[in-house]
């Protein structure tokens, strides 16, 4: 009669607990996926801190490999000349001078001037006779920095935006505001300034970029 083999208790108990990691571990992966995988819209996928690609409008990529796209608002401004692309927290305010005014209040806004949030504004200028653009950009540099008792003008800079060259300058005042001026017509340019308070590191200044970089002047 063959010898019988005995199996050892501990290589049983071995092979139990082996079961019993592979199943939990499994049920831990399912549970997890399905958890993780609850994420419906741009804003549930930004708040559950997923991964952001660098695009504009914005991209949150899910654990699931879904990708959630922020919705954003095209303003156009035919009298201006301009259009322009803008995510949903931002308000428009369109001013009696004609201006037009995209801006956001920080949940730390307390004073008067703004000291969190956004002011972005876009206006139109009329050339006078035998004035440049950059003489109108010089012009309102000094007129900025006189505020300051700064003495050093004439940093006035050229940037290219929207496929326009132009011109643009930084004053630093109670904020550090950008101006930027853009050819349109013969008579008539494009001005915009803006500046962002970020206290509470919410990226305001890549919102100001996206919106920048969404910019279009139109014929």
């Amino acid at each position: 009669m063959p010898p019988r083999h005995k199996t050892h208790p501990k290589f049983l108990a071995g092979i139990l607990s082996s079961v019993v990691v592979v199943v939990l571990g499994g049920s831990t992966l399912y549970y997890s996926q399905a958890f993780l995988t609850r994420v419906a819209t741009f804003d549930e996928c930004v708040k559950s801190g997923y991964p952001m690609l660098e695009s504009f409008p914005r991209q949150c990529v899910a654990p699931s490999g879904d990708t959630f796209i922020e919705e954003v608002t095209t303003y156009r401004n035919d009298t201006i000349g301009f259009s322009l692309q803008y995510p949903p927290e931002i308000k428009i305010e369109e001013l009696p001078s004609g201006n037009v005014r995209f801006f956001f209040i920080g949940s730390t806004q307390s004073e008067e001037a703004l000291s969190d949030g956004i002011s972005f504004i876009v206006s139109k200028i009329i050339l006078p006779r035998n004035s440049s653009l950059r003489d109108i950009a010089l012009r309102d540099e000094k007129q900025e920095n006189s505020r300051t008792e700064k003495e050093d003008f004439g940093s006035v800079g050229e940037i290219v935006l929207a496929g326009r060259h132009g011109y643009t300058f930084t004053t630093k005042f109670d904020t550090t505001t950008h101006f930027i001026y853009l050819p349109r017509t013969t008579d008539s340019a494009i001005k915009i300034s803006y500046f962002a308070q970020d206290p509470t590191h919410q990226g305001f200044d890549e919102i100001v970029n996206n919106i920048l970089s969404s910019f279009n002047v139109l014929p």
